[in-house]
């Protein structure tokens, strides 16, 4: 019996880590480099209004779904415009990303195992594999994206390597990698002689009572912060 899947709490991860699934398939020869333009196509049955916002986008329309959902004199042929898996999730709304990322998952499973290159009824089969709930279920924490949104646009310094601490105490976003190829890793407290054990939420290390306890045993981060002061 097959195990049950495991999601990151970021769908824009989940998005990348399925993609670079496919290309290690593709890479050992376990699939077909064509097997993309089923998932392309079965994704795009089944978002079609984020596909009418990018064949707007291309032809570069202020485009209305509500305005345009009923009229058959629409003069482009939306059926034409067939994004990639990749940016036709940057085209749906931000409620549906769970759920884009469960149907891609299940997608490409039927086109693995699918014996046949015909995409004719597949999207309804999608559709009938949906359960938000039981993805949910199988979600793990791996990075805060809230505060990863909320900060998104704020300066920050550079990564600094682990061999050399901050100048003031306080926060930091860290990596477990090292400072010339890092990989955010969560948030960690300064005292200005120790680092205490980081968090993957920026509310747990703000929380975290600063005790001998949750002093980091040993080694130290990587480490980076904000060019200005910011309010949490």
């Amino acid at each position: 019996m097959p195990q049950h899947p495991r999601y990151t709490n970021s769908p824009s991860r989940n998005l990348d880590k399925l993609y670079s699934l496919l290309d290690q398939l593709e890479g050992f020869g376990l699939v077909h480099e064509e097997i993309h333009q089923n998932l392309d196509s079965i994704m795009s049955e089944l978002y079609p209004s984020a596909v009418k916002k990018y064949a707007a986008y291309e032809r570069g329309d202020e485009f209305s779904t509500e305005e345009n959902e009923d009229d058959e004199s629409e003069e482009f042929d939306d059926d034409f415009f067939t994004p990639s898996v990749s940016v036709l999730f940057g085209f749906i709304d931000s409620d549906e990303e769970e759920q884009f990322i469960q149907d891609f998952r299940n997608t490409i499973a039927h086109c693995i195992h699918s014996d046949t290159w015909n995409t004719d009824g597949v999207s309804d089969q999608i559709l009938d594999q949906r359960d938000i709930e039981y993805y949910k279920m199988h979600t793990y924490l791996e990075e805060d994206t809230e505060t990863k949104k909320k900060y998104e646009y704020n300066k920050k310094t550079i990564w600094f390597p682990s061999d050399i601490n901050p100048l003031r105490t306080g926060i930091y976003e860290i990596s477990d990698m090292d400072y010339q190829s890092p990989k955010h890793s969560g948030y960690a407290y300064w005292n200005g002689k120790k680092w205490f054990d980081s968090k993957i939420l920026l509310k747990d290390c703000i929380d975290q009572k600063r005790t001998k306890e949750n002093e980091k045993s040993y080694g130290s981060y990587c480490w980076r912060g904000f060019l200005e002061q910011q309010s949490t």
